[in-house]
């Protein structure tokens, strides 16, 4: 009788427990969703805005990668103002400036370059100064404000190409984005703690409990069928040795 009382009390405790966790988690599953939402609109009107350094007057023509490419071997005017953005290939830093190469890609509305696997080509920048090739590191996005200069023949393996070259104003590296694999880790990490999370682990020790006590419970069926069995078997072999 005791042993039944304490498994039902056992069993009203953790239901109490489970119900709690229920409640105190939805709250947090609440939040954990507002804050992520939260954060994705952040990030969504971070990526909208322009660098400053970018930025240019109302009006101003930009002649776009696509055109300058079709006329690469036609002289472009010394003042022709280009912004465009790819990914960096490689940095070689000269006695006073630093030549960047780049994969061009199209930009977003924020300058960032749209990473993809088609591009139109590549073409090469010229910056003032030192630029440390572990900052600006292979595969990292660049967008680059200036004005185009003389093209360059240079090769890509064995295949020559001609290099639309751009004298930079301005520069703006891109932070590195998330991966999907770490946005999927990100949502789990904030999902971790929902009601399911804990209603399993919950259910599991819950489940142990019971198959616990189910055995206990089996095992002394099975011995008083068992005492039964042998008394039984005493019983006859007597009545045996009488006759």
């Amino acid at each position: 009788m005791f042993s039944f009382c304490l498994d039902r009390n056992v069993k009203s405790v953790i239901k109490l427990i489970s119900e709690y966790r229920l409640t105190l988690n939805r709250a947090t599953r609440f939040f954990s969703v507002r804050f992520f939402s939260l954060l994705c609109l952040m990030s969504v009107a971070g990526c909208s805005q322009i660098p400053d350094n970018l930025t240019v007057p109302e009006g101003t023509q930009l002649t776009s990668y696509q055109s300058v490419l079709q006329n690469l071997e036609k002289k472009q005017p010394a003042d022709t103002l280009v912004r465009w953005g790819g990914t960096i290939v490689r940095v070689d830093n000269l006695q006073t400036k630093s030549r960047i190469e780049l994969v061009n890609f199209d930009l977003m509305s924020s300058t960032r370059p749209k990473v993809s696997d088609n591009s139109d080509g590549r073409f090469r920048i010229y910056v003032n100064g030192f630029l440390d090739p572990e900052i600006y590191q292979q595969g990292r996005s660049l967008s680059v404000l200036g004005t185009l200069t003389k093209s360059e023949l240079g090769q890509v393996g064995e295949h020559e190409l001609l290099f639309p070259v751009v004298n930079a104003q301005a520069i703006h590296l891109w932070k590195e984005q998330m991966s999907d694999d770490e946005l999927i880790r990100m949502q789990h990490d904030l999902w971790r703690h929902h009601p399911s999370y804990y209603h399993q682990r919950l259910g599991l020790r819950y489940y142990y409990l019971n198959d616990t006590n189910q055995k206990k419970r089996s095992n002394k069926q099975r011995q008083k069928k068992a005492n039964k069995g042998a008394k039984y078997e005493i019983h006859t072999t007597d009545s045996k040795k009488v006759n």
